[in-house]
């Protein structure tokens, strides 16, 4: 309990910085007593530091709040995706100090991932204080176990148990998750998804994923993987998919598709941003209404088995055109069976590129807010 007690009071100096000591007590229903205990504590350790509010002329009645101490760990969080992996080093806010990226020319494979993965996190270590390692990757994955299964289209990288692969190398703790999972708790801790208990993150790139949360908690299968919306059927006679089936979501509305097809209909080769910034063209105009009936189908089904307050749209559909997502939005309240009473939001993330590559530290401050890393020694 001890332990668990100082995760919380960390994760509100995270999420909160300049709160003070009767704001904490009030917020996580804790005594005063056990609060200055626990202050004192992380202040005696350098997590944090005491600094002082300037709300009046007068010293002696500026209150004193807490924040995070510049001496406080950091985290290295790495992204594996098909084309490139990634490394940061960054704070407990996803602040990121360094990194580094290793490019797959042709296609990934073990030797370049693990050849990558320690030349990256060596150079990241050598600025001391790392506290563990997250791992972001595309599924499937066993979070359980930390285990790479067999994403489609990822070389001979199958059955790699990456975590353990880590720790056995660097001596730190390391932490698997799906990206997706990642980013929808990187949205409920810096993101629009702050405050709200029940939000889904869909993440659209080269594939089309989702990151849920449910009653304020990360939702995963039994083996910690995301929901393959991706999958989902929107045409049971359609393109033939990867996965082996038809009509797959990810076959009409992954970037990659996408932009060939706008190329087609404009006759330019430009970045999907681009043909974003195009939609008063009603050739452009047209095709994004036909992804949005695709999206909304999904999504409908989506609303009727999680009944999210907010979904976000993330990665690189945050580009799509505002009116497109405001259609959207307006199809999606008619289309599912709570329409008559609840409305539900769909916004595109205001989360940056950069905290979005920071986001596997998050599986790091996941374990420290539960206080199983830094606070799981503390004794009475």
């Amino acid at each position: 309990m001890r332990a668990n007690n100082r995760g919380l009071v960390f994760k509100k100096l995270v999420m909160d910085p300049g709160i003070s000591r009767t704001e904490l007590a009030k917020s996580l229903n804790l005594t005063k007593m056990s609060i200055s205990k626990i202050v004192a504590e992380l202040l005696q350790r350098g997590l944090i530091q005491e600094e002082e509010k300037i709300i009046s002329g007068e010293a002696h009645k500026n209150p004193v709040s807490l924040n995070l101490a510049p001496g406080c760990p950091r985290i290295i969080g790495i992204q594996i995706q098909r084309r490139y992996c990634r490394a940061v080093l960054c704070d407990f806010r996803l602040n990121i100090l360094d990194s580094l990226q290793v490019n797959f020319e042709r296609k990934i494979s073990l030797k370049k991932l693990k050849e990558a993965l320690l030349s990256m996190t060596e150079q990241l270590l050598a600025a001391g204080n790392v506290l563990g390692i997250g791992i972001g990757c595309v599924g499937p994955v066993d979070v359980e176990n930390g285990v790479i299964r067999n994403p489609p289209n990822f070389g001979d990288v199958h059955d790699f148990p990456v975590a353990r692969f880590m720790e056995e190398t660097f001596g730190l703790p390391a932490v698997l998750e799906h990206h997706y999972n990642c980013a929808a708790l990187a949205e409920q801790y810096f993101g629009i998804g702050r405050g709200v208990r029940n939000f889904l993150y869909v993440g659209i790139t080269r594939g089309v994923g989702m990151g849920a949360v449910v009653n304020g908690r990360l939702y995963s299968s039994f083996l910690g993987n995301v929901p393959e919306i991706g999958h989902i059927s929107v045409d049971v006679h359609g393109r033939r998919c990867r996965c082996g089936g038809r009509g797959c979501l990810e076959r009409y509305i992954s970037i990659d598709v996408m932009e060939r097809e706008l190329e087609k209909l404009t006759g330019e080769q430009r970045p999907f941003r681009e043909f974003c910034a195009m939609s008063d063209r009603p050739e452009v105009k047209g095709y994004f209404d036909k992804i949005m009936e695709y999206l909304k189908t999904v999504l409908a089904g989506c609303v009727n088995l999680f009944r999210p307050e907010l979904i976000i749209i993330g990665d690189e559909g945050k580009y799509f055109p505002d009116a497109c997502v405001k259609a959207l939005e307006e199809q999606v309240a008619k289309s599912h069976l709570y329409q008559e009473w609840w409305k539900v939001r769909i916004r595109k993330t205001d989360m940056d590129r950069d905290i979005l590559m920071a986001s596997p530290a998050v599986g790091i401050m996941e374990k420290v807010f539960a206080g199983e890393f830094l606070f799981g020694n503390v004794e009475e």
